[in-house]
């Protein structure tokens, strides 16, 4: 079924419209039934934006909170597992081009990030390393290829017992300020 099973609103005009104005709205009004589709088959908000040029098409739907207020294309949202899928080609164009291998320590590479990170003056975290947001015993020896596995000793980020293995130091304040702020206040 897919696309061509949503519904495409026509606009009716009174003069022939330009290619490039035609083809934007029809690209409007797939988007938008994309996401009232989406909005309303998974009860969740969804956004969704395709830029090619300087054309933009954006469409919302669903609400954001208890109150039911509707989705703006502008709302931010914390993007949480889909950035697997663009992390994992990433890395692993990286390790194609020899820039890393996969059984590379994690910590290392991401501390070094962590470090250019935390000296920027909007930095909230009273963390800068891996060790110290997750436990030097959770990180200590986890490799790309585990993280790419899911299948390291980094904690779970959305279950209650983010330790692993349990019992060990809760010691994750990054998952308790995105709770709370929706990664707003998050660089």
């Amino acid at each position: 079924r897919g696309l061509d099973a949503l519904p495409r609103p026509h606009h009716p005009t009174a003069s022939p419209t330009p290619p490039a104005t035609w083809r934007q709205r029809e690209l409007d009004d797939v988007f938008a039934a994309i996401v009232e589709h989406e909005a309303a088959k998974y009860n969740a908000s969804f956004s969704l934006a395709f830029q090619m040029g300087d054309q933009v098409s954006a469409a919302a739907a669903g609400v954001v909170d208890p109150a039911g207020t509707r989705a703006a294309v502008d709302d931010k949202y914390a993007w949480g597992s889909i950035t697997k899928m663009a992390t994992g080609a990433s890395i692993l164009k990286l390790v194609a081009d020899g820039a890393l291998a996969l059984d590379d320590r994690m910590a290392p590479r991401v501390d070094s990030f962590l470090a250019k990170l935390s000296a920027r003056p909007d930095w909230n975290e009273t963390w800068s390393t891996v060790g110290e947001l997750w436990g030097v015993a959770n990180v200590s020896k986890t490799t790309i290829r585990e993280l790419l596995g899911m299948e390291s000793s980094v904690p779970d980020f959305d279950t209650a017992n983010n330790c692993h293995p349990s019992p060990c130091e809760n010691t994750d304040p990054l998952r308790a300020t995105l709770y709370e702020t929706g990664g707003a206040d998050t660089p």
